[in-house]
């Protein structure tokens, strides 16, 4: 795909379809398969209330998957922090999570991946 295709798939972003048509476009396998996050804990119901639905896996390449969350309200690094963390926490230690607000006209992309040093460290200084 060229820049210019890359700039006009970007620019024409308009919904989840739309979103799925770019990945294909850039040669990831199509997903269709909803990430859950159990409710059994505090974080698990702060993470979902902050979506307007179930987090999806819309795409992956190998073992790379693309995550799709809408938002309940406008985009909210908080809120997607809560979201990314608990996906982390549950044993998927990278992604690139693609969020956006609850009428999908803005969209944020996120590339995450768990390391292991912070992680460990970050887990330390909450006791």
């Amino acid at each position: 795909m060229t820049p210019e295709q890359t700039q006009s798939h970007l620019q024409n972003l308009r919904d989840e379809s739309s979103l799925r048509r770019f990945f294909a476009a850039l040669g990831y396998a199509p997903e269709n398969d909803e990430y859950f996050l159990d409710s059994q804990t505090q974080s698990d119901i702060h993470a979902q209330n902050a979506l307007a639905g179930d987090l999806k896996i819309i795409a992956k390449h190998g073992d790379f998957p693309i995550f799709y969350g809408r938002l309940r309200e406008k985009l909210s690094v908080s809120d997607e922090r809560l979201v990314v963390e608990r996906v982390l926490q549950s044993g998927q230690n990278y992604g690139l999570f693609v969020f956006t607000d609850a009428n999908e006209t803005c969209f944020r992309f996120l590339n995450v991946k768990l390391d292991a040093k912070t992680a460990a460290r970050r887990r330390l200084f909450r006791h």
